[in-house]
C-alpha cells in the first residue's frame, strides 16, 4: 500500500497525497517545489556532460536477463556470439556471466521456483541510461547505469539502488538485484563503485569504455598515461611489457573509502534521470532538457518515492556505508547479504555462539584476508581438508604444502615437530582470529583458484595507494603462457573482458605474475609482513565503518559458513556496534533502533559453487534469504508490516535418496519468523556487551 508509505513521508493529508498521484503531470497547480526538490530537475554536478539512452524492446533483448532463456541460463554455459563483438553483445554476455557466478541457476537449487525468475517470467522491455561520475580531476570515477522498465509503477514509484559485489562491471549485480527489483516494477540504480572493468594495456595505450569497448578514445573507466618525466614507470614497463593495469589496484585512490558515496550518488542519479525520462528529456542534448523543465515540478522526490539501497559482498558495504553517509532520509531501508564490512574493534562487546566466546572479532577484512593467505596453505594437510573436493592429494602437491609449514616453522610462525602438527597449529590459528575451521570443506577450491593471493595483491596495492611501477611484493598482472611466462593477451581476449571478467585477476586470462621469480610462500610473506606497516595500516582505517544507521531500517542476512567474509569479523560485529550506537545516542528513539541481523546455517559467500556436484548437497542458496529480505522490507516500508527479529535460520541441505540428490525443498528453507526459535539478543552487564548467538 504505497500511499500510506507516501504519507509517513510527506506528513500530508490524505486527499492531497491521492491528488498527487492521479494529477503526476499537473503538480505544477500544488504548492511550489522546495529548493531540494527543485534540483532534481538539474543533472548533478558529479554526473559526466554524457549520458547514453538504449531502448530494449524485450523479444530478443530486455532489461530481466538481457534476452537469455530461462533453460540457457541453467545450462551455465554462454552460447556462441553470433556476429561482431559489439556494445549489445558485450552487456549480454556480461549479464550471463555476472549471473552464473553470483548465483546457483540449477534446477535443483530452486531457481525459479524458490527465487530468480521462473521459465514463465516475461521478458522486461525498457530503458538504460548509462553514464558516469567524474572526480575532481574530471576523470571518470564510477560508471552509474538506470535501468526504467516500460512497466514501472508510477504510482507506487521504487528505486533500488544496487552496487556491483566484488570488483563486477556495471551488470555485476543484474542477477542477484536486478531481477527481484524489476518483478516489483521498481526501476534499478546501479553503480560498479569504482571498480569495474578497469583494465589499461600499456602496449597499445587502450583500455575500456563505459559500454565495454575496448579503445583508445577518452573516458576510459581506467587510464593510466605515462608521463614524460616518469622515469621510473617506463623503466618498469621497458623490462615487463606485458603488465596489465587494473583500476582498483592501481588508481592510488583507495578507491574503496568511497563505496557508500558512489551509491549515494547513483540514487541521485537515478531520481534525477528518472524525471528527465518522464518530463521527456532530450537525452542527446541534456543542457537543453534542463533548461526546457526548470519551470516543471519533479514527479519523483525523495520523499514520494522508495528508495532503498541493497547488494551482496563488496556491494553490501557499498550500501551500508551509504546509509551511514546519507543523514536527510534520501534512503528509506538498506538491505545486503554477506557484506564485506569492517569495523573498529570494540572492546566492550563479546560475540558469544551457543557457550563459546568467539575469541577475536573486528579484524579487519584485509588483515585476515593476509592472514589466510600465508596460513591456509598448510591447514590444507589436515584431516579436515585432505580428501574434500579439489584436495590437493598427489605427492607433488603435498610436497609443496610440506614445504609451506615448514618455512612457517623456519620462521617462527609454527612449533610443531611433524607436518600433521604444523597443520593443526596452522588452522588452531587461524581459528584462534575467530575465523572459523568449518572453513575447511572450501579451502583446497580457494586455494586452487588463487583466491587469497589474487586478494592480498589486489587489496595490498588499493589500501597502500602503490603504482604499477612499485611492483608490491614482485606481483604484477599479465596474460602467461604455457611455461607461466608473461605474452600479450590477444586481441579477442581483451574485446571479450568487459563481459567475462570478473574484475580481480586472475579472471578471464589475466593472471598474477611475480617478476622476482619468488615462491609463492615468499610472496605470501611479504604481503602479510607488509599489511603491519603503517602505510597500510593508515589505509585500512579509511576503510572503516561507523555502524551508525541513523534509524534506518536495515537487514544484513549472512551465511554462517561464509569462508570469505568471515561473520566474526563482519556482519556479527557490526550489528553489535550499530545497536550500541543507537542505544548511547541520547537523542535516538530507544526502541527504533530498527536494524535487523538474519544468520543461515548451511550457507555460505559462493552461492555459484553450489552448481558444482561436489558441493551441491553440503549448502543451500543464500539468494534465497536474501530476496526474502528484501520482501520483508518492502513490506516494512509500504505496508508498516513490522520487521522479524534477529534470529539465525537453520536450514536442511539436500535430501539424498539412493544416489539421486533431490531437489531443495521449500520445507528445507524455514522464513525468516515474527516468532524466531533461535533470537539473536545483545545482552548488557556492566561495562560489557554480549552478541549471543544461538547454534
Amino acid at each position: 500500500m504505497r500511499n500510506n508509505h507516501w504519507l509517513r513521508k510527506n506528513n500530508v493529508s490524505f486527499l492531497l497525497g491521492k491528488l498527487c498521484i492521479l494529477s503526476l503531470f499537473s503538480l505544477p497547480l500544488l504548492a511550489a517545489p522546495s529548493v531540494d526538490e527543485l534540483s532534481l530537475l538539474s543533472k548533478p554536478d558529479f554526473v559526466a556532460h554524457k549520458t547514453i539512452k538504449t531502448y530494449f524492446d524485450g523479444r530478443e533483448d530486455d532489461l530481466l536477463t538481457a534476452g537469455w532463456s530461462h533453460q540457457q541460463l541453467q545450462k551455465r554455459t554462454l552460447p556462441p556470439r553470433k556476429g561482431d563483438v559489439d556494445f549489445r553483445w558485450l552487456r549480454r554476455s556480461a549479464y550471463f556471466n555476472n549471473t552464473i557466478a553470483l548465483i546457483d541457476t540449477t534446477e535443483g537449487s530452486g531457481y525459479g521456483k524458490l527465487f530468480g525468475p521462473n521459465k514463465d517470467t516475461p521478458a522486461v522491455p525498457g530503458y538504460e541510461y548509462l553514464s558516469y561520475t567524474i572526480d575532481k580531476n574530471n576523470h571518470l570515477d564510477a560508471t552509474l547505469l538506470l535501468q526504467i522498465p516500460d512497466n514501472f509503477n508510477r504510482t507506487a514509484p521504487c528505486i533500488i539502488v544496487a552496487a556491483s559485489s566484488g570488483s563486477r562491471g556495471i551488470y555485476g549485480a543484474v542477477g542477484t538485484v536486478g531481477t527481484w527489483a524489476l518483478k516489483q516494477r521498481c526501476a534499478v540504480a546501479y553503480t560498479d563503485k569504482g571498480t569495474g572493468t578497469g583494465f589499461y594495456f600499456f602496449d597499445e595505450s587502450k583500455g575500456f569504455d563505459v559500454q565495454g569497448n575496448y579503445t583508445a578514445q577518452q573516458d576510459l573507466l581506467f587510464s593510466e598515461e605515462i608521463e614524460t618525466n616518469d622515469t621510473k614507470k617506463s623503466d618498469f614497463l621497458k623490462k615487463h611489457p606485458h603488465a596489465i593495469s587494473v583500476k582498483q589496484a592501481y588508481s592510488k585512490k583507495n578507491i574503496e573509502k568511497d563505496f557508500g558515496l558512489f551509491v549515494l550518488q547513483a540514487g541521485q542519479f537515478a531520481l534525477y534521470q528518472l524525471n528527465q525520462h518522464f518530463l521527456g528529456d532530450e537525452t542527446n542534448n541534456p543542457e537543453n532538457a534542463a533548461s526546457k523543465n526548470n519551470s516543471s515540478v519533479p514527479i519523483f522526490t525523495a520523499k514520494n518515492t522508495t528508495i532503498v539501497a541493497a547488494s551482496i559482498s563488496n556491494g553490501g558495504v557499498a550500501s551500508l556505508k551509504a546509509g551511514e553517509l546519507d543523514q536527510t532520509g534520501f534512503f528509506d531501508g538498506v538491505v545486503v547479504a554477506e557484506p564485506n564490512v569492517s569495523v573498529h574493534q570494540n572492546d566492550s562487546i563479546e560475540i558469544i555462539q551457543g557457550a563459546k566466546t568467539v575469541p577475536t572479532h573486528s579484524l579487519a577484512s584485509f588483515d585476515y584476508f593476509t592472514v589466510i593467505n600465508m596460513f591456509a596453505p598448510c591447514t590444507l594437510l589436515t584431516p579436515q581438508a585432505q580428501g574434500q573436493p579439489f584436495g590437493f592429494t598427489s605427492e607433488p602437491q603435498k610436497k609443496v604444502l610440506q614445504d609451506w609449514c615448514q618455512s612457517l616453522k623456519k620462521d617462527g610462525f609454527l612449533q610443531g615437530n611433524s607436518i600433521e602438527e604444523l597443520a593443526n597449529e596452522s588452522l588452531a590459528y587461524l581459528s584462534s582470529l575467530g575465523i572459523k575451521d568449518n572453513q575447511q570443506r572450501l579451502s583446497p577450491l580457494m586455494q586452487f583458484i588463487e583466491l587469497w593471493p589474487a586478494l592480498a595483491t589486489n587489496y595490498t596495492n588499493q589500501v597502500g595507494r602503490f603504482s604499477i611501477e612499485d611492483n608490491v611484493c614482485g606481483v604484477y598482472y599479465a596474460a602467461l603462457d604455457s611455461n607461466q611466462k608473461p605474452i600479450s593477451l590477444n586481441i579477442t581476449q581483451r574485446a571479450d573482458l568487459f563481459g567475462s571478467s570478473n574484475g580481480i585477476p586472475p579472471t578471464a586470462g589475466i593472471k598474477l605474475y611475480n617478476a622476482k621469480q619468488w615462491t609463492d610462500y615468499q610472496t605470501a610473506k611479504c604481503f602479510y609482513e607488509l599489511s603491519k606497516s603503517e602505510r597500510m595500516v593508515k589505509g585500512v582505517d579509511e576503510l572503516m565503518a561507523s555502524a551508525i544507521t541513523h534509524s534506518r531500517p536495515t537487514i544484513i542476512v549472512h551465511g554462517r559458513q561464509d569462508s570469505l567474509i568471515q561473520p566474526n569479523h563482519s556482519s556479527r560485529p557490526y550489528y553489535a556496534n550499530a545497536l550500541l550506537n543507537h542505544q548511547n545516542n541520547k537523542t535516538a528513539d530507544k526502541g527504533t533502533a530498527n536494524i535487523r541481523y538474519y544468520e543461515v546455517t548451511n550457507a555460505h559467500h559462493f552461492d555459484a559453487f553450489n552448481a558444482l556436484p561436489h558441493y551441491a548437497g553440503s549448502y543451500i542458496s543464500l539468494h534465497y534469504y536474501f530476496e526474502q529480505s528484501l520482501d520483508l522490507m518492502m513490506q516494512h516500508l509500504t505496508e508498516h508490516q513490522a520487521l522479524p527479529a534477529s534470529q539465525v535460520i537453520h536450514t536442511q541441505t539436500r535430501n539424498t535418496i539412493g544416489a539421486v540428490l533431490q531437489e531443495t525443498r521449500l520445507e528445507d528453507l524455514p522464513s525468516i519468523s515474527h516468532r524466531p526459535k533461535f533470537p539473536i539478543e545483545l545482552q548488557r552487564s556492566n561495562r560489557i556487551s554480549r552478541l549471543v548467538i544461538p547454534d
